[in-house]
């Protein structure tokens, strides 16, 4: 049993799903927690970013609730990256991030000649956070977004997204600290 496998068998699974990040196909099991895994494990963090009672969301070829994933920089803290993440990828600070759960990636094709990521599996945490203070200068322009800003919940849990990422959206739906 793989050490991302002893992490994840106590957790109740939330979903378990396929995606292609091309070239590779990827099975995605996602599960709620709030407890930290081995850091050695994590490749980047998430951010589900509420505003009141809005949520962050963008349109893409398929759309998506929380924020690209950002993998840690040399000396960064987990939440130095997950808040240098939101700034770039939605130009927002934040407040409040609490650990809601966590993806785990596991590859279905042969690892690429030229790849530079973490083979075969692999872990993203995904938080929920409060929306602080917005700053346009800070945002990077990935070129992949048609559309981005907060919506009314209603027309978030109406878009396309994944199973998984319904179960860490309705996570966060509960958190006292957006009360």
């Amino acid at each position: 049993m793989t050490a991302i496998n002893q992490i994840v068998a106590p957790l109740a699974l939330q979903a378990d799903e396929q995606t292609e990040w091309s070239p590779v196909r990827l099975r995605v099991r996602t599960y709620l927690t709030s407890t930290l895994p081995p850091l050695d494990l994590v490749s980047a963090v998430r951010a589900l970013v509420r505003q009141g009672s809005r949520f962050w969301s963008c349109a893409t070829r398929s759309a998506c609730i929380y924020c690209r994933a950002g993998g840690r920089e040399p000396g960064e803290t987990l939440m130095q990256t997950l808040e240098r993440e939101v700034l770039e990828e939605i130009g927002w600070t934040i407040q409040s991030p609490r650990l809601i759960g966590l993806a785990h990636f596991q590859h279905l094709t042969p690892k690429p000649d030229d790849y530079r990521y973490p083979y075969p599996d692999f872990l993203h945490l995904i938080y929920a956070a409060t929306a602080d203070r917005y700053d346009a200068g800070k945002r990077e322009d990935g070129g992949y977004e048609l559309e981005s800003g907060f919506q009314p919940l209603a027309t978030v849990e109406a878009l396309p997204i994944s199973q998984g990422a319904r179960a860490l959206l309705r996570a966060a739906m509960t958190l006292q600290a957006f009360d």
